[in-house]
C-alpha cells in the first residue's frame, strides 16, 4: 500500500496530516503514475507499507514531481524492506536499498530496522526505535490489568533492542538463547532464565514471520498463555502464526505491514504512525523556491 499526504495551507486545518489530491493511478498496462492535482497544499510525506517495486516507482514519481516544485520530500517506510537478506552470499540488501535510494527523499524514515547493514546503505535514513511505543502504547497503557514482572529477550541478536525497552519501562531482562545442531546448523531448541511461575512476562523482538520461533521459546518459558504476552515491530504473520494465541495472551504488533490486520491471528495493532512523526524535526523549505499550485 502506498499513500501520499500534505499538509493544508488554508489556516483552518493547518498543519494537519491529509491525504494528497495528487491522483495515483494504473495503466492497463500496468505502469503506475500520478496526476498533478494537489492544489493550496504542501506535500508532507509518502507513505509506504509494503514491499510491491511498484509502488517504490511511483514514489520516485512523487518526489520527483514535489522537487520540481521546490518542496523537500520524507519518505515513511516503517518496515524496511530487504533488512533480512544482508548476508554476504545472499547480498539482497543492496538491491533493495538501491530501490529505495531511488525515490532521492531528503529523508527516509523507518521503524525498527532489524539489520544495521542496511541502515549503511539507505541515503538520509532516520531510524524510530520501539522502546517508546511499547512503553506508552503497551507496558504504561494499563498497569494494573497488563502489568509485566520483566521482559524476555528471545535472542542474542535482540539484546541491544530487548535492553533500550527494558529501561524505558523500568523492568529487568530475562535472558533466551537459541539452540542449534552444530551438525546441521537447525535450530534444535530454547533456554531461557528462571521464571517466576506466578509472574507475568513481555517476549520483545522486531519480526514475527510464521510464529514457529515464538512457540518454541513459549514452550522453554513453562508458562501458560496468561503470564505470556508477544511485542513483534513487524507482524508477517504467515504460516501457521494464528497458532501464537495458544501460547500467548496478547500479541502486539504496529500496522508497519497490512498482513497484520487481516491476519486470523487478531493481534492487537498500534498505529505507528504519531511514533515516528513525534521528535523528528521536520524538513526545512525555502518558501522562496515553492511554487504553489493556483
Amino acid at each position: 500500500m502506498i499513500s501520499f499526504h500534505s499538509k493544508s495551507t488554508t489556516e483552518h486545518v493547518k498543519g494537519l496530516h491529509l491525504i494528497s489530491g495528487d491522483t495515483p493511478i494504473t495503466f492497463p498496462s500496468g505502469e503506475r503514475h500520478i496526476f498533478d492535482r494537489a492544489t493550496n497544499e504542501v506535500p508532507n510525506y509518502v507513505d509506504i507499507r509494503s514491499a510491491d517495486a511498484n509502488d517504490y516507482v511511483q514514489a520516485a514519481m512523487w518526489a520527483n514531481m514535489q522537487h520540481r516544485k521546490g518542496f523537500p520530500v520524507t519518505a515513511v517506510i516503517p518496515f524496511l524492506i530487504g533488512a533480512r537478506q544482508d548476508h554476504a552470499h545472499e547480498f539482497g540488501v543492496q538491491a533493495y536499498a538501491d530501490l529505495i535510494n531511488s525515490i532521492h527523499a531528503d529523508r527516509v524514515v523507518a521503524f525498527d530496522t532489524h539489520s544495521h547493514v542496511i541502515e549503511g546503505l539507505v541515503d538520509n535514513l532516520v531510524v524510530v526505535e520501539p522502546a517508546r511505543l511499547v512503553r506508552k502504547a503497551i507496558v504504561g497503557k494499563d498497569r494494573e490489568n497488563m502489568a509485566y514482572d520483566g521482559i524476555i529477550c528471545p535472542d542474542h541478536g535482540a539484546i541491544e533492542r530487548t535492553q533500550r525497552i527494558a529501561d524505558i519501562c523500568h523492568l529487568p531482562v530475562f535472558h533466551a538463547e537459541k539452540h542449534r545442531d552444530t551438525a546441521t546448523g537447525e535450530l534444535s531448541g530454547f533456554s531461557v532464565e528462571p521464571l517466576n511461575p506466578n509472574g507475568k512476562y513481555l517476549v520483545c523482538d522486531d519480526i514475527c514471520d510464521g510464529g514457529g520461533t515464538f512457540m518454541g521459546l513459549a514452550d522453554a518459558t513453562g508458562l501458560d498463555r496468561d503470564h505470556l504476552d508477544l511485542y513483534v515491530s513487524h507482524g508477517v504473520f504467515s504460516g501457521r502464526a494464528a497458532q501464537l494465541a495458544e501460547r500467548y495472551g496478547r500479541v502486539f504488533t504496529t500496522d508497519s505491514l497490512d498482513t497484520a490486520a487481516v491476519s486470523p491471528l487478531k493481534a492487537t495493532v498500534i498505529n505507528l504512525l504519531p511514533f515516528l512523526m513525534t521528535d523528528i524535526l521536520p524538513v526545512k523549505v525555502d518558501a522562496a523556491s515553492v511554487t504553489l499550485v493556483a
